[in-house]
């Protein structure tokens, strides 16, 4: 008992305690994860979101680049005609830019050159390049052009009457050794959305974002890359081409807290769920070395009995075999009562020893029988020739009952003998007032049976089951104080089970037990 608990704590320590600790420091160390989960969320949103107006950028700056590569090259802008044909040209191949106007750096000088002439109204554009806000923006694009930084300036132009809303994009063109001037593109709002800024939203998206671009003011979508978009977003920015529109990003499948929330629920559950198997695979560590320990005081306390068992016959045997040897006996019934004492304790010792052999060879899957056609009765009479002087010897009252014509089966005549000596031995060592053993054989409807009665202390209903286990013994007074092997139920079992034989028993507590054994019908059992 003393080992047990020392085991059970080791285990409560090796797994309990850890996992106790682990659970713990998962709750204690969630909001952390939970912060730097949202920091990372919100980095990456910021790429994509950054990725947007890249690639938005980009495209511009690539615009600008040919253009003035191969408009700009050579060609004064105010003066001459070619100009003019180079940006129609350039123009036709640009298909999303309607429109390209040459400023002058005083804001004076204005031209216009069409995709498609009349469709503009150059005197709102040149207005709208004249207010003050656009002054300062194309002030510093001026000072940038100074520190050879080139770039470009948006500006949005709301729809008025008949002109739809329009996107021009102003960058600087330089002249040697003088102020830059300005030009820019005109594009419709809508196809910058469409050609643009909207196949770059979808591939980022993926199936795993939902990206809107929407009014900042009027906080109204103009494109999304889902059916039916939202106004509540986890991070937005600046749209940079377009001036007063922002782009939005949230998660397709749900927001970042409930995410957070779920994968904890989860890591709780699994958490749980180690604890559990932990729990349960200690409990059965605990259980098997228990049984282990349990086995091996039944095994210490089997040699124990066994060596009592074997010196009582063995004590029986030299102490008349010596008075017979020393001439101490000299009427010659008592001689042949001593020689009868002899041969029956060397009988109880040979069946001894031979449960012990059987039950190694059983163990080790060696134990072979011989079968054939045998007469119970026969077998119990054998028995009864046996075995009566040690019943008698005992004290016991013998019945025995059998049935009237002969009961063939297919077995082995000595291990079924082995099988019912050791139910009888059990009962003669459990009953130690009323001793009465009563040996019944029937024929039944399928097969042919014996049953053994006893009137001894009787078993408990919860140990019926452990009884036929090796080396198990009922608890109790009686049981402790009665020295027996633990093999022979364990025997029984094996050797009705190889004969496909069946065991019911019927006990009480205080009133004794039957043992009934049944056995299939043998094809030549005539009844």
């Amino acid at each position: 008992m003393q080992s047990l608990r020392k085991i059970r704590i080791l285990l409560i320590l090796i797994v309990l305690v850890p996992t106790v600790f682990i659970i713990s420091y998962q709750f204690l160390s969630l909001a952390e994860h939970k912060n730097l989960i949202e920091e990372t969320y919100r980095k990456q949103l910021k790429t994509i979101l950054f990725s947007v107006n890249q690639n938005t950028r980009n495209i511009v700056e690539n615009w600008i680049a040919l253009f003035r590569r191969s408009v700009l090259a050579d060609v004064v802008l105010r003066d001459g005609v070619s100009a003019e044909n180079l940006i129609i040209d350039f123009l036709k191949i640009e298909s999303e830019i309607v429109s390209v106007f040459l400023l002058d750096k005083n804001l004076d000088s204005f031209r216009l050159i069409e995709k498609n002439r009349g469709e503009l109204n150059g005197e709102l554009i040149l207005a709208k390049l004249q207010e003050a806000n656009v002054k300062t923006k194309l002030h510093k694009l001026v000072d940038l052009h100074k520190k050879q930084f080139l770039t470009f300036e948006s500006v949005y132009l709301s729809a008025i009457a008949e002109n739809p809303t329009l996107l021009l994009i102003i960058f600087t063109v330089a002249k040697e050794k003088a102020e830059p001037d300005f030009a820019g593109f005109i594009l419709p709002a809508e196809t910058v959305i469409e050609t643009i800024i909207a196949p770059e939203m979808r591939r980022v998206a993926g199936s795993d974002f939902v990206l809107s671009c929407y009014d900042e003011q009027r906080r109204q979508p103009i494109y999304s890359t889902a059916a039916q978009p939202d106004t509540v977003f986890d991070l937005t920015n600046k749209l940079w081409i377009m001036p007063g529109f922002q782009l939005g990003i949230q998660l397709e499948i749900a927001e970042l807290p409930g995410l957070l929330q779920a994968q904890f629920q989860r890591t709780v559950w699994f958490l749980v769920f180690l604890s559990s198997t932990l729990v349960v695979a200690g409990f059965l560590i605990y259980r098997n070395i228990r049984k282990d320990l349990y086995l091996t005081q039944l095994k210490s306390d089997f040699v124990s009995n066994v060596s009592h068992e074997l010196k009582t016959p063995l004590a029986l045997i030299r102490m008349f075999s010596e008075t017979l040897e020393l001439g101490r006996v000299g009427d010659e019934n008592k001689k042949q009562e001593y020689y009868g004492i002899i041969r029956h304790e060397t009988e109880r010792l040979s069946h001894k020893v031979n449960n012990i052999l059987n039950f190694s060879r059983m163990e080790a899957g060696k134990k072979e029988y011989k079968f054939k056609i045998i007469d119970l009765n026969s077998i119990i009479d054998r028995l009864v020739h046996n075995y009566a002087y040690h019943i008698e010897n005992e004290g016991f009252e013998l019945i025995v009952d059998k049935h009237t014509a002969p009961l063939n089966l297919l077995g082995d005549s000595e291990a079924l003998t082995e099988a019912f000596i050791n139910v009888i031995d059990n009962a003669m060592k459990y009953s130690p007032e009323d001793k009465f053993l009563k040996i019944t054989t029937s024929s039944e409807h399928d097969g042919v049976a014996i049953s053994i009665e006893d009137h001894g202390i009787g078993i408990k209903r919860e140990h019926l089951k452990k009884i036929f286990e090796k080396f198990y013994r009922v608890s109790g007074a009686l049981v402790h104080e009665t020295k027996g092997s633990g093999l022979g139920l364990s025997l029984v079992k094996h050797i009705i089970k190889a004969h496909q034989g069946e065991i019911i028993i019927k006990s009480e507590p205080g009133k004794g037990s039957v043992f009934q054994f049944f056995f299939p019908n043998s094809p030549c059992n005539d009844n």
